[in-house]
């Protein structure tokens, strides 16, 4: 469709059907069975084409802003994690939050996990054993 929403050369012009994308793909497809169809149904085609193009495309879109939302949270519990067992650590060992995440990441290289799981260790150990979990 044109500016004012008009078919031009069997192409919609404006949209994003850029030449490799999901929306091009599927006007291609039509272009490629567009024998079988009489001439007033090739622009209907396309742009059904399109729209299928759209909906695929933006389910990706959805998908991907999925797994980000999760990365996040998971960030985001993962730092307060971090910041409780900074807190024992400054605490216990009368440092600052820089030498208390210092130590966390030492003790993390030095075994080979994560920062998070070194830092879960010492937040189990402050609470010790049979103490309740507060996650």
């Amino acid at each position: 469709m044109g500016a004012g929403g008009t078919w031009q050369g069997g192409a919609q012009l404006g949209a994003p059907g850029a030449p490799g994308t999901a929306h091009d793909a599927g006007a291609r497809a039509v272009r490629a069975t567009a024998s079988v169809l009489d001439a007033d149904s090739v622009p209907v085609a396309e742009m059904l084409a399109q729209f299928g193009g759209a909906a695929f495309a933006s389910n990706l879109a959805y998908g991907d802003a999925q797994r980000t939302a999760t990365q996040l949270k998971d960030s985001v519990a993962a730092r307060a994690v971090t910041d409780q067992a900074k807190g024992i650590l400054m605490h216990a060992l009368g440092c600052d939050a820089e030498q208390a995440l210092a130590h966390l990441r030492r003790e993390s290289q030095q075994r080979h996990v994560k920062v998070t799981e070194v830092a879960e260790q010492v937040i189990a150990t402050h609470r010790g054993p049979g103490s309740p979990s507060r996650r």
